[in-house]
């Protein structure tokens, strides 16, 4: 009777190891792709700006320099 109450017990102490051991793991690429997301998000929203920056930088010379506007 020993050997199988034994079973339940090792499956639990192994299932305890995993929880310990994945969470703090899954928790680690949670994260990682969050920030990997805001990083890559930080990134396109400056290469936006600058292409408006640009568009409006060239908008705003055409105008000085077409007739259209003196």
């Amino acid at each position: 009777m020993g050997g199988v109450a034994a079973v339940p017990a090792m499956a639990g102490v192994v299932v305890a190891r995993v929880v310990v051991t994945g969470v703090p793991r899954v928790v680690h690429v949670v994260v990682g792709l969050v920030t990997g997301v805001v990083v890559v998000g930080r990134v396109l929203v400056a290469r936006v700006v600058v292409l408006v920056m640009r568009v409006f930088e060239v908008l705003m010379r055409v105008a000085h320099t077409s007739t259209i506007y003196p």
